[in-house]
């Protein structure tokens, strides 16, 4: 758990994991941001 600062609150800790994203098919429209997806997560 984050460690609290005298007001109380906590302090936000942010980190960066790299990812690797691919696609099952050829999509049937272009791949936009914001659109949803269903994910998978494979741990090794």
């Amino acid at each position: 758990m984050p460690s609290s600062n005298s007001d109380g609150n906590y302090t936000k800790v942010s980190q960066v994991i790299p990812v690797k994203i691919t696609l099952d098919s050829e999509p049937s429209k272009q791949v936009v941001p914001g659109m949803n997806a269903e994910v998978k997560i494979h741990k090794n």
